[in-house]
């Protein structure tokens, strides 16, 4: 994708009026790369608002990640809003970059799929931090819980109040082998010592 932007700014940087579609087509390449992207991270922010909801509200920490998820879910809609397909099917960059194009206006057109895809990137680094440090203090509250949990009850050792009586396991008669066992081989004479 980014060797595409850096062909296709190369291409403008000559100034040729030509470039104005290519670089049209740039900014709907752009707008249909990032939308799958930004696609997964809200689901992955649903999942996580999912797991959340079994998380007590006066929980230590829930404030500050709640502060943190909210921080991604903002994001992903900001950015949506740029790459998301309107009524027309076409994005808001799509847009721009069809205005720019139409007035000719090659410097505009490059400029704005810089700072688009720019913006795009950085938003995507911030969701996707965010979203760790979430999951991360979530992983960190269930190893706490599992380690608050009561542990199963264990049988208690024969002898004990309550406890069944387990039977003696049958011994069998001396000199008697199991069935099916092979006799045991004399004892061989350990080596002398030198």
């Amino acid at each position: 994708m980014k060797y595409l932007l850096v062909l296709a700014v190369a291409l403008a940087a000559c100034g040729n009026k030509n470039d104005l579609p290519i670089l049209q087509h740039e900014a709907a390449t752009l707008a249909k790369f990032y939308k799958p992207r930004l696609d997964t991270l809200d689901a992955r922010v649903l999942a996580i608002m999912d797991r959340g909801r079994t998380i007590p509200a006066d929980f230590p920490g829930v404030k500050e990640v709640g502060m943190q998820l909210q921080e991604a879910r903002d994001t992903i809609v900001q950015l949506k809003s740029i790459v998301q397909p309107g009524p027309d099917q076409k994005s808001a960059v799509e847009k721009q970059a069809d205005a720019a194009a139409k007035a000719s206006k090659l410097a505009d057109l490059q400029k704005l799929l810089h700072d688009t895809e720019a913006m795009l990137e950085r938003g995507m680094t911030i969701i996707q931090d965010d979203l760790l440090a979430v999951e991360g203090w979530i992983a960190q509250y269930d190893r706490k819980l599992l380690a608050m949990a009561p542990a199963p009850a264990a049988e208690q050792p024969s002898g004990q109040p309550g406890a069944p009586e387990a039977p003696a396991p049958a011994q069998p008669p001396a000199g008697a082998q199991p069935p099916g066992a092979q006799p045991a081989a004399p004892a061989q004479p350990a080596p002398p010592k030198q």
